[in-house]
């Protein structure tokens, strides 16, 4: 009895071949606005300030309209979205306290 040598995925999925072309790098950018109302740019619908750079970003990208924080403590809760840890698994309990 002979064995055959498996055959790779990508020869069946792709129909190529075996490689594939490279992908472009992919830019993500996270731009956190601190300590302003829901409203506060106008690609949220503010008609009083000016923010065509973000509004620009806004357009081009995607933005999310249902965001909430760990807590109210600005400085835990940035540090919470960049680590995904809670602020107690972080051993903060009050603004600057450990």
């Amino acid at each position: 009895m002979r064995l055959l040598a498996p055959i790779p995925a990508a020869a069946v999925i792709h129909p190529a071949g075996f490689s594939q072309p490279p992908r472009p790098a992919m830019n993500i950018v996270v731009l956190v606005i601190d300590d302003t109302r829901w409203d506060s740019i106008g690609a949220a619908g503010n008609r009083i300030v000016r923010t065509p750079r973000l509004d620009a970003l806004a357009a081009e990208g995607v933005r999310f309209t249902q965001a909430r924080v760990a807590t109210a403590i600005c400085m835990t809760s940035r540090a919470s979205l960049l680590t995904g840890s809670t602020c107690r698994g972080m051993g903060s309990t009050a603004s600057g306290s450990r």
